[in-house]
């Protein structure tokens, strides 16, 4: 780069510079820039569409472009990497914000006064004064806008609409509160207690009523004359629950129909003879049911449930006569339920909680006329004892049972009579059955021990030759029923089998399978001779054997 650089020897040029000076050296050395503007052909990158992180940075053209080569035959829909980017924008990067009504509004409306400002300001530099009384003579706004724009008048937002944002507020509250009542009308209109009936006719060409036996079912007048036998084959299966059975009851005296509850919180009347289907289902739960208990006659039931709801239903019109309020606290929610044995008293009955309370209700007033408080668990099962009802025992988590004397408030009789703990096994009551001679009654525990005791006061003793073994509970809710003619101790079992034992011959046990999972729930008819339902807490089907 240096100018007068030729094959003079260096003597020559060295007496040059000498004479010349400094001055004169400067021009021999051109100016030289140090980083020249280089033009570099702009790179281009392929770019994995699959990738999840760059090693550069990329323009937004870059991420727009469309994919090269050839097309994958296991993706569908894919056509640009602008998927994978969606938020990149020309401008920048687009953020999603939440925002209520009102918020959005008062920022909307804002922008949308200082861009009429702009316009308005706008129109008067661009039209003319006559041009602006031309375009104020149209009817309507939106013809005008769409005179000045030249967009369609429904594109456009009228931003002329004065805007309060008090009265927004009050909307949106109004629009809340309708919703708020809405839900209440409709859980009002669930808890409102219906019976859906699925026969078409409720009478027969006779007039009789569908709660009416037939003639030739006959009831037991006296227990042990008509002897009972064990079942072998399934008979039929009742199909309409949807969930597992909680409840079972058969009809008094007759048993032509029976009652069960279930998990799904619904009630459901079936034909346990002839036609074997579900009759009507009552609606008014809306947890599952705890317990059911039809009154002497069948003509009503008492229904409990978890949420925590007692009512008093006629059983042949499916309308609910009267509702218990009894619950002092949440927790205290009703387990079992029994009506009083006699016909004179079916206005009394028994109820079971929780909260370790036995509450005794008068059905024509509504309220508890007496309590019985001494457990110290939650209430398994009450049952009463005899005939006429004088006596009842109740099981409770506490491991205990108590023998109580029904009505005593009042009478100076002893309320508490006897406390009664399994002699043999640590374990807590379950399931409570009298025999139908009122001799004797039967206690189940949670060790799977089923022993009798006396029913007759004052002793109340245990019997000790009349211990059965041999049913699995597996802390499963197992309960016990025994034959009308009191010869057969029905039991279900954890393994899903349908237990034996003769109460004659304490050794005497069989069994047969009927449910896959458990068998909680053992009915034996009040006046066949072998007919038995079975039912399971994990199994919607009810089973009738034979």
């Amino acid at each position: 780069f240096i100018t007068g650089y030729g094959s003079e020897p260096e003597e020559e040029i060295v007496n040059k510079e000498q004479q010349s000076g400094s001055s004169s050296s400067s021009k021999l050395i051109n100016k030289i820039n140090a980083a020249p503007i280089v033009q570099v052909e702009k790179q281009k990158y392929q770019v994995d569409p699959y990738a999840s992180h760059l090693q550069y940075n990329m323009g937004v053209d870059q991420t727009d472009a469309p994919m090269f080569g050839p097309n994958d035959p296991n993706e569908t829909g894919y056509t640009s990497t602008r998927v994978l980017n969606a938020n990149a924008t020309v401008m920048g990067k687009t953020e999603s914000i939440a925002m209520n009504d009102f918020v959005f509004n008062r920022e909307y409306y804002q922008v949308e006064e200082e861009r009429k400002r702009k316009r308005e300001k706008n129109n008067k530099d661009q039209f003319s004064e006559d041009q602006l009384t031309v375009l104020k003579k149209f009817k309507s706004r939106d013809e005008a806008a769409e005179a000045l724009s030249g967009f369609p008048a429904a594109a456009i937002i009228d931003v002329n609409q004065k805007y309060d944002p008090i009265a927004i507020e009050a909307s949106r509250v109004k629009h809340e509160e309708t919703k708020i009542h809405q839900r209440r009308l409709q859980r009002a209109e669930a808890l409102k207690a219906h019976a859906k009936f699925h026969i078409r006719y409720r009478v027969n060409y006779q007039g009789r009523s569908f709660m009416r036996p037939e003639t030739w079912l006959k009831p037991i007048q006296i227990p042990g004359k008509v002897k009972c036998y064990l079942p072998k084959r399934n008979l039929a299966s009742f199909e309409g629950h949807t969930k597992g059975i909680t409840a079972l009851e058969f009809f008094p005296k007759y048993g032509h129909l029976f009652m069960s509850g279930s998990k799904d919180s619904t009630i459901k009347l079936w034909d346990a003879l002839d036609h074997q289907k579900c009759i009507a289902t009552y609606f008014a739960h809306q947890k599952a049911i705890t317990d059911i208990s039809f009154s002497c006659t069948g003509a009503q039931f008492i229904s409990t449930s978890l949420d925590g709801r007692v009512l008093l239903w006629d059983t042949e019109k499916g309308k609910m006569l009267r509702e218990f309020h009894y619950l002092k606290d949440k927790d205290m929610l009703p387990t079992k339920v029994a009506f009083h044995p006699m016909e004179e008293k079916q206005h009394l009955f028994l109820l079971g909680t929780t909260r370790r309370t036995i509450a005794q209700f008068d059905s024509r007033s509504g309220n508890p006329v007496e309590f019985y408080n001494r457990h110290k668990g939650a209430i398994t099962d009450i049952r009463f004892l005899g005939k006429h009802g004088s006596f009842f025992v109740s099981a409770a988590d506490d491991k205990y049972m108590r023998i109580w004397s029904f009505g005593s408030k009042g009478t100076g009789r002893k309320r508490d009579i006897k406390q009664i703990l399994d002699p043999e096994s640590d374990a807590a009551f379950r399931s409570i059955v009298e025999r139908p001679q009122h001799d004797f009654f039967l206690a189940s525990n949670m060790a799977g021990i089923t022993q009798a005791y006396e029913s007759k006061p004052p002793k109340f003793n245990w019997h000790k030759k009349k211990r059965f073994k041999g049913h699995k509970v597996d802390s499963k809710p197992i309960s016990i029923d025994i034959s009308h003619d009191g010869e057969y101790i029905l039991s279900g079992d954890a393994d899903g089998n349908l237990c034996f034992y003769q109460y004659g011959n304490p050794k005497f046990f069989k069994k047969m399978k009927a449910h896959q999972k458990d068998c909680t729930l053992v009915k034996f008819h009040p006046c066949e001779k072998s007919k038995v339902l079975t039912a399971s807490i994990h199994d919607p089907v009810i089973k009738m054997w034979d």
